[in-house]
């Protein structure tokens, strides 16, 4: 971890760089080009499985959050195993489906790819700043601690005869040493 120094009214110390990230207003994030470059290059990644580039959006220290849902904790991922995650056979604990309570545990091909394939690759909807969501019983919130990171959500609506089927990822994409980065991806669906 990278310490840093930090003065504020209640006094002087230090913190964990993981805990901070650079402020870029709304107007300024929604409109930058980079941003947008980003994302269309993090689309690429996922529909060519290409963990090289993958590897390029994210920073290396400070890695990606995942969260196949955002009740469920996050898994971290840095430095090259960002690059290897397309192909590795590295199983994760997910957390718990929604309903059944049962665990959900495999690798990131086989748990998570699907649905990014299926909801982030055919969003229908992108909102900067603004997440959208389909009718669900169930809360949709932004994970504790993700409150500082501009983002983008990906929505996938649901079709006219089955009004649940929807799907969203919300895109954390931060500034860091002037340079943005992908920083998390949570996964929203219909909940019981």
């Amino acid at each position: 971890s990278l310490w840093l120094p930090v003065e504020t009214n209640a006094g002087d110390g230090w913190v964990n760089s993981h805990f901070l990230t650079e402020d870029v207003s709304h107007d300024a994030f929604c409109a930058d080009p980079e941003v947008d470059e980003l994302l269309e290059k993090l689309q690429a990644a996922i529909e060519d499985e290409n963990g090289k580039l993958l590897g390029e959006l994210v920073h290396p220290d400070r890695g990606l959050r995942l969260r196949l849902n955002w009740w469920n904790e996050e898994i971290l991922v840095t430095g090259e195993d960002v690059q290897t995650l397309f192909r590795a056979q590295k199983k994760y604990n997910w957390g718990v489906e929604d309903g059944s309570g049962e665990d959900i545990r495999g690798s990131f091909s086989e748990i998570v790819m699907p649905r990014l394939e299926r909801d982030l690759l055919n969003a229908t909807t992108w909102n900067c700043d603004e997440a959208l969501f389909g009718n669900t019983a169930g809360a949709t919130v932004l994970p504790e601690g993700y409150e500082a990171v501009r983002f983008y959500s990906a929505h996938r609506a649901a079709p006219a005869e089955q009004e649940l089927d929807w799907g969203t990822w919300l895109i954390g994409v931060e500034r860091w040493q002037g340079r943005y980065y992908i920083s998390y991806l949570v996964h929203y669906r219909w909940e019981i």
